[in-house]
């Protein structure tokens, strides 16, 4: 009898050369009768982040729209760059660390915990002298998405007399960048306008390995050991992200923001590994490899921030709007049918505050993040069954920062939070945490 091989529990995505697209991994060999397999759960295509890493916005809860007046809004709002009258260089680093937990029945609760320290951005901004109003040029890179993640199952199947253990681990890493040039001006004393065209790049290299043991000595295979690494590198056409920025008084101010739809790219390598060891101790091993061209549609973002500032105290409200539902994928219908219906649009909320204490340079800040996941996790059963969300993905931030001798600033922030999701056959709950660190120059 052959030993069976289980489905992939968490079925991160995997390329084909038939289609091209990102399907759930399906079973290596034909389940032989009576044995207990672990359900699929539906691929989730790792989104391009609308939050920043400066950490003063951070700080307050990711609420830049309104209060954007440094380097920084090239990212958040490019209308704010037309305040700043002297040259700024800025820069910050990120150190995120995330905690998967996941539980199947009949499996062992899986907990696992990541961490990754990168660079977080780097903001030129060039204000041209000018007779009347401004006119500034804005330069910087930022980091996009983190794909650092580690996931882990380990459970025993089987009928008596024909138990498998069964041992899952997936990790990727690499960076999505976001290359970016802008433009601001005073349209009148209080009027700003301003707009950055993005180029996205980076990198994404993901491995998947699942080692299936005969406990019982029921088949003829002793165990698998099979493994795919996926290497990718991602470009993307030019995209804009649109602002304006209003002083409706001294103390009131709005923004607002349109981001374009944006494509990216995927080309790369997928190198499947699969290794056998039978009973009488002969070994197999196949290789192969698979070369894909994947590209992917996603929709514009609307976003609208006020702030109001009096006697040391800012307080900012943003709120950003996203059909996730209009992500497609290449040209098929079929597949973007599917595919469409498992993400939901989703409307953001960042709520945060800023005090500068007394006569000193000291600000302190917090923040709350309302960020709910667009996508709807199903279970690939007979019947499909959605996990649902139990607790929307939620955090709360907090910050500080210094101002030095009226030309360098340094800043920090802290945020902190998780979502979870339930049902009878699954459940999973990811937590968050993010340290920012960030410093700029004025000329």
């Amino acid at each position: 009898m052959r030993l069976p091989s289980t489905s992939y529990p968490y079925a991160p995505f995997r390329r084909t050369h038939l289609h091209g697209a990102w399907i759930a991994l399906a079973m290596l060999v034909a389940p032989a009768t009576g044995a207990a397999q672990l359900p699929n759960l539906t691929s989730e295509i790792p989104l391009p982040s609308l939050t920043g890493t400066d950490a003063r916005p951070m700080g307050m809860g990711g609420a830049g729209l309104a209060v954007s007046e440094d380097a920084s809004g090239l990212y958040w709002n490019p209308a704010g760059l037309a305040q700043m009258r002297r040259i700024e260089l800025s820069a910050s680093m990120t150190h995120d660390s995330q905690e998967f937990t996941s539980d199947f029945p009949d499996a062992q609760p899986s907990n696992v915990s990541s961490s990754a320290t990168k660079l977080g951005n780097v903001h030129l901004a060039y204000p041209f002298p000018t007779y009347r109003g401004s006119l500034v040029l804005g330069l910087g890179v930022d980091q996009i998405r983190s794909y650092e993640q580690e996931m882990e199952v380990q459970t025993t199947t089987g009928a008596p007399g024909q138990r498998q253990n069964i041992h899952d681990t997936f990790s990727s890493g690499g960076t999505l960048w976001g290359w970016s040039v802008g433009l601001a001006g005073e349209a009148s004393p209080r009027l700003y306008l301003g707009a950055t065209m993005v180029f996205y790049s980076g990198e994404e290299a993901s491995g998947i390995r699942q080692i299936t043991e005969d406990v019982d000595d029921a088949y003829q295979e002793e165990f698998f050991d099979d493994i795919i690494e996926t290497e990718s590198d991602i470009t993307s056409g030019p995209t804009f992200n649109i602002g304006v920025l209003y002083r409706a008084s001294q103390h009131f101010r709005i923004g607002g923001t349109v981001r374009t739809a944006m494509s990216l790219t995927y080309e790369g390598v997928q190198v499947f590994d699969d290794f056998t060891v039978l009973d009488n101790g002969s070994e197999t091993r196949e290789v192969s490899e698979v070369f894909f061209l994947d590209e992917y549609d996603f929709p514009p973002s609307f976003g609208l921030g006020t702030s109001y500032t009096h006697d040391g105290l800012t307080v900012a409200v943003d709120g950003r709007f996203t059909d996730w539902g209009q992500i497609s994928f290449g040209d098929s219908p079929i597949f973007n049918r599917g595919f469409q219906e498992s993400y939901d649009d989703k409307f953001s909320l960042n709520l945060g505050g800023e005090y500068l204490i007394g006569t000193s340079p000291f600000r302190v800040r917090a923040g709350y993040i309302y960020d709910p996941v667009p996508f709807r996790l199903h279970l690939d059963t007979d019947i499909p069954t959605e996990v649902a969300v139990d607790r929307e993905q939620q955090f709360f931030t907090f910050g500080g920062g210094v101002l030095v001798e009226s030309v360098l600033t340094l800043d920090v922030a802290f945020q902190t939070g998780s979502f979870t999701r339930e049902s009878a056959l699954y459940a999973e709950e990811r937590e968050l945490s993010r340290l920012f660190f960030s410093s700029a120059i004025r000329f």
